[in-house]
């Protein structure tokens, strides 16, 4: 699952190419919408209108649990996108998901002043789950912000009751907005600048989430 207590933080582009990637690799994934807006929704249309592999998208509101562990029971992998606030499908989705992710732009106060709020949320919820896994991704990176990166890194590591960093990042590039654009995640693309790099990022970070072997 993918939430945050802000917008804009990279939830859903994140969440859509994590999809495209597994489902390449023959895993059937299963994308859920929690959030009223339609982002997901024209995506999934423009990936349709431009011929691309079909990824299920489902919407739910409300105490989405019992729509989670259906799910759960016939798809590999079920992505869950939730809107940028604190929200009761965001509250009741920690109750029933393995891994949380909160992406996080390291050099945005904005955006890392969310994290102890976040954290406590997520410490909260384990109370219910306690075997949820829970990480703040580093997400749209700039190449010339990477001691941002580092000092906030160094800084959830050794901070106790907050959540743990992703070893691996997403960077700001122009390529995962070029994508999305046409409904589709990097790993669609054959030809784009930085692509090789887009792809190792979302394959390195799918694999330190422990999605695949």
């Amino acid at each position: 699952m993918f939430a945050s207590d802000k917008g804009g933080v990279g939830k859903t582009t994140t969440a859509l190419n994590l999809a495209v990637y597994l489902s390449g690799k023959g895993k059937k994934v299963v994308l859920v919408k929690t959030d009223k807006n339609e982002d997901l929704t024209r995506w999934k249309q423009r990936r349709t209108d431009n011929g691309l592999s079909d990824i299920p998208l489902v919407e739910v509101y409300g105490d989405i649990r019992d729509e989670l562990t259906r799910l759960a029971g016939i798809a590999d992998h079920v992505i869950v996108d939730c809107a940028g606030y604190d929200n009761q499908e965001y509250r009741y989705g920690l109750l029933a998901s393995d891994i949380f992710v909160t992406p996080v732009k390291p050099s945005s106060r904005l955006e890392t002043d969310t994290l102890e709020n976040i954290s406590a949320t997520v410490r909260h919820a384990e109370k219910g789950n306690p075997d949820i896994r829970s990480y703040a991704l580093f997400t749209r990176v700039k190449h010339n912000r990477m001691q941002a990166k580092i000092t906030l890194g160094k800084h959830l590591a050794e901070e106790k009751g907050v959540i743990s960093p992703l070893k691996n990042f997403i960077s700001e590039l122009d390529v995962f907005e070029d994508c999305v654009n046409e409904g589709a995640g990097v790993h669609d693309a054959e030809r784009a600048s930085s692509l090789s790099k887009a792809k190792a990022q979302i394959e390195l970070m799918t694999r330190e989430l422990g999605l695949l072997a």
